[in-house]
């Protein structure tokens, strides 16, 4: 498994990137509501508010298996990988805001998850 995870700008472009149902599907969310790129955009925008000095307000995650795992990984599993993934970042997926997107459209399936590092209180993930 290869994993990296980068706090960045965000923004509509890269959700659009991210959730896009011709590179894959939905694996889970939590606490972020809307059904379009943008809708999803802009509901993580209203914690982000809460901390206007923060430029790179969102982490980008991607977790990637090999091949071969990737073929034999169900969604149960990815699941599993995806939250663990963010406790062991230190990160709580039940607190925090973030998608979770598999992309299947290359040879090998990945996990993207977004998550904004503000918190509801308007303090920084670091």
């Amino acid at each position: 498994m290869i994993s990296k995870a980068k706090s960045c700008p965000g923004g509509t472009a890269l959700f659009n990137y991210v959730v896009n149902e011709q590179k894959g599907y939905e694996l889970m969310r939590n606490g972020l509501s809307g059904i379009t790129p943008k809708e999803m955009f802009l509901d993580m925008n209203i914690i982000q508010q809460q901390n206007s000095r923060c430029k790179n307000n969102t982490i980008s995650m991607v977790l990637s298996p090999s091949i071969e795992d990737g073929r034999k990984i169900n969604d149960n599993m990815f699941k599993s990988i995806a939250s663990d993934f963010l406790k062991l970042m230190g990160l709580d997926p039940i607190k925090n805001q973030f998608i979770a997107f598999v992309h299947t459209e290359k040879e090998h399936k990945h996990i993207h998850i977004l998550m904004y590092r503000i918190k509801m209180n308007g303090t920084l993930i670091n």
